[in-house]
């Protein structure tokens, strides 16, 4: 009976552990709030320009909604910029 206590433990502990990894790989999706630092290499008919180097501060209010954040129509005129899943 000695083992089963054994293995209730190695089994509670593995479970823990796997629910920790979850939690990390979740943590790490998507943006934390804060200062980002950005560098945009601009396109234009078929000419890279300079790379642009900025930083932007991101509230949790903006984190909350991104497509809101980094609209093209917000920023630009005539943009065709899309947000991608990748």
């Amino acid at each position: 009976m000695i083992s089963t206590g054994v293995h209730y433990r190695r089994a509670c502990a593995l479970a823990a552990a796997i629910l920790f990894a979850i939690a990390q790989d979740a943590a790490a999706d998507g943006l934390l709030a804060g200062e980002w630092h950005t560098v945009q290499t601009p396109e234009i008919n078929g000419v890279i320009g300079p790379p642009q180097k900025g930083t932007r501060c991101l509230t949790p209010e903006a984190v909350a909604d991104l497509d809101t954040t980094f609209s093209p129509v917000s920023r630009t005129t005539n943009s065709s910029c899309e947000r991608v899943d990748g």
